[in-house]
């Protein structure tokens, strides 16, 4: 009788431990959505440094257009342009996990 005690509390949590990965199949939410990858390999990507002094400037530039009103749009392009640096300097500073495919 004991030992059928134990395999069915054994079951139940098994049971319950497998409850959320069945439930998280077909759940909808916000909180993470579904993102656009590139099919483009890690070895085909061409190395983009950025320098201390080309992201300066760029900062340079947008801090100067966003004290008027006027320049808004030119701003925006700006900010767009160190949000674009920034990202790639990112990712050159990221580096590869060693068991993605060929590393």
């Amino acid at each position: 009788m004991k030992k059928k005690l134990i395999a069915l509390a054994l079951i139940i949590c098994l049971t319950l431990s497998l409850a959320p990965m069945a439930f998280a199949e077909g759940r909808e939410t916000d909180l993470l959505t579904d993102q656009p990858h590139s099919d483009t390999n890690y070895a085909d990507m061409e190395y983009t440094p950025v320098t201390e002094a080309e992201f300066t400037a760029a900062l340079d530039a947008a801090r100067a257009l966003i004290s008027d009103a006027a320049n808004a749009e030119a701003a925006e392009e700006a900010f767009d342009q160190v949000a674009s640096l920034f990202m790639t300097a990112r990712t050159n500073a990221t580096p590869l996990h060693p068991h993605l495919p060929g590393h």
